[in-house]
């Protein structure tokens, strides 16, 4: 499975203490699908997806993976308006995809 993701490629210097990050929309190889709860009252889910580390990805910006190979990244629709969640067993909210 693959998504397109925004993943941060070029450090930008602000000030001497402050820093932000050029992002670029690259299509990724996704390893696991995570989802959270958006609204107490109703069935919606925010998805993340793990994808295998780009090459292009600046070495400092933080991944929030489980380890340094994969990236926790947002599914945004509108990138990938085709995607749809795959069934998550009840009381799941991890899957891994096999590839």
């Amino acid at each position: 499975m693959k998504i397109i993701a925004y993943i941060p490629v070029e450090r930008i210097q602000l000030t001497a203490c402050t820093y932000t990050y050029r992002s670029e929309l690259m299509e990724l190889e996704v390893v696991r699908v995570v989802r959270h709860r958006a609204d107490r009252t109703r069935e919606r889910f925010y998805y993340h997806a793990d994808v295998k580390r780009p090459a292009r990805m600046h070495h400092t910006a933080m991944s929030y993976g489980r380890d340094d190979t994969v990236v926790r990244v947002n599914i945004f629709r509108k990138e990938n308006p085709k995607w749809k969640p795959p069934v998550f067993p009840e009381g799941v909210n991890c899957i891994e995809i096999q590839s």
